[in-house]
């Protein structure tokens, strides 16, 4: 069964900006698993993924200038994770836009663990960074 990432307190960074980002990435995983599932409503899963990339994008592009702002010591290693995923993102993306992309309960998994990993690992850490607590 797949295991649907909720938005939970352990999630919150301490960041606005990449609080609400994630969040909105979190709710709208959700809701793609959800229409994957023949539940709900509305936009259907792959129209949700494609949300997904672009604000996938804006997200990182907002996170990286901060980085570089702040002059976080683990940038370059930061933005490596985001290149490879916007790599997987792009394939992915064109594979949507050509109708190619089957949503299957392994690719959402694999979804939603990247995005609650991320958000737990590297992300905490850049946050931590942030407000003086590393």
């Amino acid at each position: 069964m797949n295991k649907i990432i909720l938005w939970r307190p352990e999630l919150v960074l301490g960041v606005d900006m990449m609080d609400r980002h994630h969040h909105s990435m979190v709710d709208l995983c959700g809701a793609i698993s959800e229409r994957s599932m023949g539940r709900g409503g509305g936009t259907p899963a792959g129209d949700l993924f494609l949300e997904l990339v672009r604000l996938t994008s804006m997200h990182f592009g907002a996170e990286e200038e901060l980085m570089r702002r702040s002059d976080y010591p683990g940038r370059m290693d930061h933005q490596d994770r985001h290149h490879e995923l916007s790599r997987l993102l792009k394939y992915w993306e064109t594979r949507a836009l050509r109708r190619e992309l089957t949503l299957n309960a392994a690719f959402l998994q694999h979804l939603n663990q990247w995005l609650e990993n991320h958000i737990l690992g590297s992300d905490r850490g850049f946050s931590r960074f942030l407000l003086g607590q590393e």
